[in-house]
């Protein structure tokens, strides 16, 4: 067969001819690959500064920070801002807590006064330590003596000093248990533990120490993850320290996904939610023994009369006041005033006087006052001097006299002057306790002006504690009555809240005032009003137009009339019916007995009315 010449010339052509148009295909396809590139790099830089944008916000919000904070530099803001009356610099504070102070964790609050670690050894702020801690540590400034009162010991401890006395002998410390620092009292820790219930942990940041001295039931939870404790609610607050798997935290607020926590080693801070277990109710105890404050006390209730006298002569008509009195077991003389204020007093005292008392069945408690304004009961108060010589006064008297107990009847109590008075009441209670003598006191009924009364402490260190329910309205106030029933409860049940029931005994009164109201020329009113025993009240009113009406507000009749100058009286009367009201709270709140001021003012009724009503 013949071979067609131009055939080769084709295909060649052909071939090519397809290289071409595969090469210009190549070409424009990697064209457009960089056209692709081009758009993409012009995207992507577009977009840039939104993906940045987007991922910050995303690591602001969502990824925790590591940034930490220094416990030193915590705790001197926790200090500062305990410290906002009195501001501190944060600076000083730093320095402080880097050098030989430690921040104070009182459970699950920062303290604004720091502890000082002399030389290995813990000291903590006095102050701290008599306002949170214990009390009963009371400095006395006149002696620059620390004064530690317990059931039956006082101490006395000098500052910087290893000695110190325990009911006048002398002992040795292996420390000194007080010093002083730039003008501030400090407390060994040691000697505060063995006599307080507390417990002091030292903290693992090495700058604090906690310090738990309540014992009451908290609500822990425990880590179920290694977490951190935070210095706010969120993820985004310094890390204020670690906590590893299983540690238990005490929960103090609710914060939504939040807790603010308590460490076991005192650190306070924030810790999510989601990383703790449920919370669970734990009761936390100590194996601490309190001291035991025994009581002297009667085996019936209270039915106490005071016998009012300012002489001597008054001891000679015992006989005479008692001759109709039945149902009482105690009777307390006013013997005893305050005379100077170095402690001393005048004695009405009479032994004669209570071996007769003791012949009717009566306990005699000689009575103390301070009505005299030739002294400072401040003053008195303020002095371990004054004070020791009227305690020991005071005992040699009942000792001499054969007395029962003593009743401390010091009124008008200023708020200088009640730590004095309270300290005054435990080392006089001490004495007592030693001599099986009964310690009553006598205080006002709780009103928001005289609420520095301690009664949950005078109900500890006494006896008995004696709820005034009279003077309601007083000489110089105005006109109302001495004692209404509401008074008289409302001071009941507000003692009730500080002193044990057994302990409380009801003061009542025997007496009553007449209230004269007139208009002066000015247009002004005058008001004046005088005691009156409740058995005058008939007396006041026999022979005059008199109009009597039940004032259910006093839950007492009230009489009243017009003299013939134009005087406005009145009287609210205390009488067998308001008296026997009263009465019957000490059974409803099931108290320790009565008090009544006082004998000579009562009318002859009442004695069988208080023995039929109080009993037991």
């Amino acid at each position: 067969m013949k071979k067609n010449e131009g055939s080769g010339e084709k295909d060649t052509f052909t071939l090519y001819q397809s290289e071409i148009d595969h090469h210009e295909r190549k070409k424009r396809e990697q064209k457009k690959k960089r056209q692709r590139r081009v758009r993409l790099q012009i995207f992507l830089m577009a977009i840039l500064p939104f993906v940045l944008l987007v991922t910050a916000v995303i690591v602001r919000r969502y990824v925790p920070s590591g940034k930490r904070i220094e416990p030193a530099e915590y705790f001197a803001g926790q200090i500062a801002e305990a410290s906002a009356d009195e501001p501190v610099s944060r600076e000083e504070v730093v320095s402080e807590l880097q050098g030989d102070h430690l921040a104070v964790v009182l459970e699950d609050t920062v303290d604004s006064r720091t502890a000082w670690m002399r030389s290995g050894e813990l000291y903590l702020n006095y102050e701290m330590v008599r306002e949170v801690l214990n009390g009963r540590m009371v400095m006395d400034e006149d002696s620059k003596t620390l004064l530690f009162t317990t059931p039956l010991e006082l101490y006395e401890i000098l500052p910087d000093e290893k000695t110190y006395l325990v009911e006048g002998e002398e002992h040795e410390s292996t420390q000194e248990i007080l010093l002083v620092q730039n003008g501030e009292y400090y407390l060994w820790a040691p000697f505060l533990q063995e006599h307080t219930n507390v417990e002091i942990l030292p903290g693992e940041a090495g700058c604090h120490v906690l310090i738990r001295y309540r014992w009451e039931t908290v609500s822990r939870a425990e880590t179920k993850h290694k977490t951190v404790l935070r210095s706010g609610a969120g993820i985004k607050y310094p890390i204020v320290s670690d906590l590893e798997t299983g540690t238990k935290v005490t929960l103090l607020e609710d914060y939504g996904k939040w807790y603010r926590a308590v460490s076991q080693d005192g650190m306070i801070g924030y810790v999510q939610k989601k990383r703790l277990s449920d919370a669970v109710q734990e009761t936390d105890t100590s194996a601490f023994e309190e001291p035991v404050y025994t009581s002297v006390m009667l085996d019936q209730k209270v039915r106490l009369v005071w016998h009012g006298m300012d002489t001597t002569d008054g001891n000679a008509y015992l006989d005479h006041v008692t001759e109709k009195m039945t149902g009482i077991n105690v009777i307390s003389p006013t013997w005893f005033f305050l005379s100077d204020n170095e402690g001393h007093f005048t004695s009405l005292a009479d032994r004669g006087y209570v071996r007769k008392a003791h012949r009717k069945g009566l306990q005699v408690w000689g009575l103390v006052s301070n009505f005299s304004s030739q002294i400072s009961t401040y003053e008195i108060l303020r002095s371990r001097a004054a004070r020791k010589t009227l305690e020991e006064s005071l005992l040699a008297e009942a000792l001499e006299c054969e007395m029962d107990g003593i009743n401390v009847d010091l009124e008008a109590i200023t708020e200088d002057s009640a730590p004095g008075y309270l300290q005054f009441m435990r080392e006089l209670s001490i004495l007592c306790r030693r001599n099986q003598l009964i310690l009553s006191v006598d205080v006002p009924v709780p009103m928001p002006f005289n609420l520095y009364y301690d009664r949950k402490e005078l109900g500890t260190v006494a006896d008995y504690v004696i709820v005034m329910g009279y003077d309601e309205h007083y000489y110089g106030s105005e006109a109302g009555t001495v004692a209404s029933l509401a008074f008289e409860e409302n001071g009941i049940t507000a003692s009730l809240e500080e002193v044990p029931k057994e302990k409380l005994v009801s003061g009542i009164p025997f007496y009553t005032r007449v209230w004269y109201t007139w208009t002066n020329e000015d247009g002004s009113e005058g008001v004046e009003s005088e005691v009156i025993p409740m058995y005058k009240v008939n007396a006041y009113t026999e022979g005059r137009d008199v109009e009597k009406v039940w004032d259910e507000s006093a839950s007492q009749y009230l009489v009243s009339w017009t003299d013939s100058d134009g005087t406005y009286c009145r009287i609210w009367v205390e009488d067998e019916e308001s008296l026997s009201l009263k009465a019957e709270l000490i059974n409803r709140y099931e108290l320790g007995g009565f008090a009544a001021w006082s004998l000579t003012d009562e009318k002859d009724s009442v004695w069988a009315l208080l023995e039929e009503i109080v009993q037991g």
